[in-house]
């Protein structure tokens, strides 16, 4: 008997939260932090979706939406930007972005690649 849905993605979602405040608690450069939190969870998503940990709709709601979902963040990468955009500096705001999504989605693709052909 599989658990409920919503309690998949809630345990999922502590641990990936979890990880994630922790990683950018340890660093004093939390931009640099946060785009390797990001990177490192599009590559999981990657995995989950493609391949190597794919499986049963619980293994996806649990890791995908759950850990990944929480891990991964959109708030934290939007309130740097918008931080650097207010303190003028328009350069660091631009490789913010420029960073963190170049990064992330060569990370999502690589895990996508690792688990088609792993799979």
């Amino acid at each position: 008997m599989e658990p409920p849905k919503p309690i998949l993605v809630a345990a999922g979602g502590i641990a990936g939260a979890g990880l994630r405040w922790a990683a950018l608690d340890l660093t004093d450069q939390a931009i640099w932090a946060l785009i390797a939190v990001n990177a490192l969870g599009g590559f999981l998503l990657g995995l989950v979706v493609h391949g190597l940990l794919r499986g049963s709709r619980a293994r996806r709601l649990l890791l995908g939406v759950g850990f990944c979902g929480s891990f991964t963040t959109f708030s934290t990468f939007a309130v740097e930007v918008a931080r650097d955009l207010d303190a003028g500096s328009q350069g660091d705001a631009a490789l913010t972005v420029i960073a963190s999504l170049g990064v992330g989605l060569l990370a999502a693709g690589l895990g996508a690649a690792t688990g088609r052909t792993s799979a």
